[in-house]
Formats: C-alpha cells, structure tokens, sequence
C-alpha cells in the first residue's frame, strides 16, 4: 500500500463521493484537498504546502481541459503526432519545478531558483545567433562539464528515450528475443563497464528515505 493508493482509497474517494452534487467545484475540492494532504504528510512546512496545492492545479487544469484536448488530439494527426513529443517533455519540465518547492528549506528560496533558472534560459536565448549561447548556457548555470560530461548526457538521453520509444510501440520484447545472444552479453558487459567508470562510487543517502 502506498501514500498514494491510501489516500486516493480513504480520502479522495470518499470525498468526491460526498461532494458529487457540487459538480466540477466537488471535483476541484477533493483534487486540492488530496494533494493538500501529499504535500503536508511530508512535514509541516509552507514549502510542501505549496508543492502539494501546485499538484492540485496541474490535476485540476488537466481534468477541465480532458475533453477539449481528446478532440483537437483525434482531429489532427500531426497534432497527436507532436502530442507524443510535447506532452512528457511539457509534464517532466512542470514536474521538476514543482520538486524545487519540495527540495528548497523556504518558499522564498525556492522563487530564489526557480528565478534564477528562467533568467539563465532566457538569456541562453537571447544569445542564440550572437555566437554566446553556449557562454550563456555553461557560465550562467555554473555546470563545468567537459566534453565527455556533454557526449555522456546526450548519448544517455538517446538511449534512454530510444528505450521508450520501443516500449510504447511493444517491440522491445520482440527486439530483444531476435537478438543474438553473444550481441545481447555484449551490451550487457558494455553497460557494466559503463557504469563502473562513470557511476558514483561514492555513498549517498536516497533523499527520500527520510521520509
């Protein structure tokens, strides 16, 4: 059982339930309340309140606009094509900047990063064709990467969304069943190699298991 089953079994059920009659304003109600909840069961403290209420308003948006999306998706095939594209890379983005309320020790601290992270964008942006963007870029964001660090990170982002790909479209079981054996020992051996030279050997503690 998890925090999220519990809730949405012995909180958010019951109370959609109870407020059915009050149309789209019981279903507004139950999602902040619930998300509420999440947000506060991880401390007391303004910050998760925020992360919980910011929750809210992405399932609440979400819900209001459920119907109208599903049209214009089943209208146009080149908008549902784009939709596969944006749609995770708009989630993933709304989902990491409502982590920083999470991570942050005060809501001030975190319009602190969340500012400063929309300037750097920017000015990345305002740098493009000036022969700057990459100044803008590695400078503003103080990342130091190397060129290894960079072709790392681009060569895991395309296997990583390579591997996605193939499972949505179900042809990684097959994909894999047809590969030869030595082929699929090799990448196996690849892929721990790879991890032995550029993991963190180093022990760190799981940010969530304070909670």
């Amino acid at each position: 059982m998890t925090l999220t089953n519990w809730l949405g079994d012995y909180l958010f059920t019951p109370l959609r339930m109870a407020l059915r009659g009050w149309g789209q304003a019981g279903l507004v109600t139950s999602l902040a309340i619930n998300m509420l909840a999440i947000g506060v069961w991880h401390g007391a403290s303004w910050t998760y309140v925020v992360f919980g209420l910011i929750h809210a308003g992405f399932l609440i948006l979400s819900s209001f606009t459920l119907r109208r999306r599903k049209k214009l998706l089943q209208r146009s095939a080149a908008w549902s094509n784009a939709h596969t594209v944006i749609g995770p890379l708009v989630t993933f983005h709304l989902v990491v900047a409502s982590l920083v309320f999470f991570r942050a020790s005060s809501v001030s601290d975190a319009w602190y990063v969340l500012q400063h992270a929309c300037g750097g964008l920017v000015s990345a942006m305002m740098a493009t064709g000036h022969g700057g963007t990459a100044v803008a870029l590695w400078g503003d964001a103080h990342l130091n990467w190397t060129g290894a660090d960079i072709v790392v990170a681009v060569v895991g982002v395309i296997v990583m969304e390579s591997v996605h790909l193939l499972q949505r479209t179900e042809t990684l079981p097959r994909l894999i069943v047809a590969t030869p054996g030595w082929a699929r020992w090799a990448v196996y051996y690849a892929l721990g190699v790879a991890i032995l030279l550029w993991g963190e050997s180093g022990s760190q503690q799981f940010l969530y298991v304070k909670f």
